[in-house]
């Protein structure tokens, strides 16, 4: 394997929860799995910690990150300013095509049964963010995402547990792409603002259960 490849390798593994949040990532033990010297590795694992999926503590080496509530905030602020942005925008720019495949993706989602299914609807929600981002048409928002989309990947593994989320999410996922198609940029950008608060909302009421504080964005809903 190459650089690139390790790192998207170790990514995958993080993704899985082969490498779990807090998990140690000891370089010798790297080096010796992959077969490479130490020098290129130290390379890949500060790569990691630029992608966020990584941090690095003085003394105790690399570790898989593991999110603190102030941090699922963060994640949850910045993908609702965004993703909210890139729902508008993709209502202005989206083709023919492009409507063709939201439809394709609506017609999935609306045949699945989100109980019994929950990660075939990650599936297929991902690919509908995916695929608004890159409707929208911003350089800048795609950039942002993703950067951001590593981070998400952490509570991405954390929400696919918790009873419920996927039937509604795989809801929301519906009406944004109805709103997408019906060309109503205010509907797109509120059903994704209101859907990523929902998220949040189960993540936080799931982890910390006693928690009483307000989730990101309940001002705008």
């Amino acid at each position: 394997m190459n650089k690139s490849q390790i790192i998207e390798d170790i990514k995958r593994k993080i993704r899985n929860e082969e490498l779990l949040p807090g998990a140690y990532l000891i370089e010798r033990d790297l080096c010796e799995h992959y077969g490479v010297s130490r020098t290129p590795m130290r390379e890949i694992l500060f790569n990691l910690v630029n992608t966020g999926l990584v941090v690095q503590q003085r003394g105790k080496g690399f570790s898989v990150r593991k999110l603190d509530i102030k941090q699922l905030f963060e994640i949850f602020e910045a993908r609702e300013s965004i993703e909210a942005m890139a729902a508008k925008l993709c209502c202005q720019k989206a083709t023919r095509a492009d409507h063709q495949e939201f439809q394709r993706i609506r017609d999935q989602l609306e045949a699945i049964d989100a109980n019994t299914h929950a990660d075939e609807g990650v599936k297929l929600g991902r690919a509908m963010h995916k695929k608004i981002i890159e409707t929208a048409g911003n350089s800048l928002l795609s950039e942002f995402h993703e950067k951001l989309n590593n981070m998400v990947t952490l509570t991405a593994n954390m929400t696919q547990k918790i009873s419920g989320i996927e039937v509604d999410s795989r809801t929301y996922h519906i009406y944004i792409i109805n709103a997408i198609l019906e060309g109503n940029e205010e509907m797109s950008e509120q059903h994704m603002r209101e859907h990523i608060i929902m998220t949040c909302q189960h993540l936080l009421h799931s982890l910390y259960p006693n928690y009483s504080g307000l989730p990101v964005g309940t001002g705008t809903t």
